[in-house]
């Protein structure tokens, strides 16, 4: 949140944050700085569990790969988006290695991915 870049506009967002834990448990026993606690973590969660599923499954262990599934399930659902986009992200990178070492990959990975297309 606090950005080099624009200090006035950290300054307010950090305001806007105090202001709003101060006030809104006030009368209530809702603890927004617990909110946020449990938001941030589970955000870390979401990215622990789609590496943890990449990586077992990228070295055939299946069970490993079944328990990181059945916690990804466990999480919300704004958080299960969150893990497959992480696990994307991965695959990317993945990809992006194997065609440094070999160009020819991306030609039959792309021939594949277009037979797949026509049988459908």
């Amino acid at each position: 949140m606090r950005q080099n870049k624009n200090e006035d506009l950290a300054d307010y967002e950090g305001w806007l944050v105090d202001e709003l834990m101060k006030y809104s448990s006030e009368d209530t026993t809702h603890f927004t700085e617990h909110c946020f606690e449990q938001t941030y973590l589970l955000g870390q969660k979401a990215s622990v569990l789609a590496t943890k599923l990449f990586y077992s499954s990228l070295f055939n262990k299946p069970a490993q790969a079944r328990w990181a599934i059945d916690r990804v399930l466990e999480l919300p659902h704004e958080y299960k988006e969150e893990c497959l986009l992480d696990l994307g992200y991965n695959l990317a990178i993945l990809y992006k290695h194997m065609i440094e070492e070999d160009p020819d990959l991306d030609k039959l990975m792309k021939y594949t991915y277009q037979n797949w297309l026509r049988n459908l």
